[in-house]
């Protein structure tokens, strides 16, 4: 997870402050790891996929949840006016941030269901 977390500041960093950065974006990589790690506390309820039964509705929400957390949280602090400039930064940077786990899922095999 925290692989993920600086993988997503930096690539977010360098996409959003140099390509995608507005008159008003002033960001460096520590404001956004300070909000990406904020926004993505609510990975850690991923724990209660373990509960029977509970496993396929929890991850959705927490997915979306984790989604809808990391785009507001682009948008505050590049100080983007557009909530669709800080959904295109994390459309462009998400895919980078999860290639540590799609690694570890390769080697490790599918979780049991």
């Amino acid at each position: 997870m925290g692989l993920s977390w600086v993988l997503s500041a930096a690539f977010s960093c360098v996409i959003a402050v140099g390509w995608l950065a507005t008159p008003d974006t002033q960001s460096d990589i520590g404001e956004l790891l300070r909000t990406i790690g904020f926004a993505a506390a609510p990975g850690w309820l991923g724990v209660l996929g373990l509960v029977p039964g509970a496993h396929p509705w929890v991850l959705v929400t927490i997915i979306f949840w984790l989604v809808a957390a990391l785009v507001v949280a682009i948008r505050q602090a590049l100080d983007y006016c557009s909530t669709w400039r800080a959904i295109l930064v994390c459309v462009l940077t998400s895919p980078l941030a999860v290639m540590p786990f799609v690694v570890v899922l390769l080697f490790t095999g599918p979780w049991p269901g």
